[in-house]
């Protein structure tokens, strides 16, 4: 994990060092596309579909629920915050394990 703890080169430099990234839907996931790093982005209530990172090898999980893309607040939630538990560790692994390969 290294959340705010390099530069924009430096974590640049890191992605072209790593064998693969698992992180949620942000800016650093499209970073790391540019540089064609397979990538797992794990995606709650945005949708896939419309902001995964354009790189061949990426794997999006999650924001396929009915409800999604939604605007509420976790507290104002209808359907219990689904979206943030909808994708499991093992989801996480098979899709890093093919990646991988």
């Amino acid at each position: 994990n290294f959340c705010g703890q390099t530069s924009l080169p430096e974590l640049l430099a890191l992605f072209f060092q790593a064998d693969l990234m698992i992180t949620i839907d942000n800016g650093a996931a499209h970073l790391a596309a540019a540089t064609n790093l397979p990538i797992v982005s794990i995606f709650n209530c945005t949708t896939p579909k419309r902001a995964k990172p354009s790189a061949e090898v990426s794997i999006a999980l999650g924001g396929d629920l009915p409800c999604c893309p939604c605007d509420h607040t976790p507290d104002s939630c209808p359907n219990g915050r689904r979206c943030l538990t909808a994708v499991r560790v093992e989801d996480v692994l098979v899709s890093a394990t093919k990646l991988l390969k």
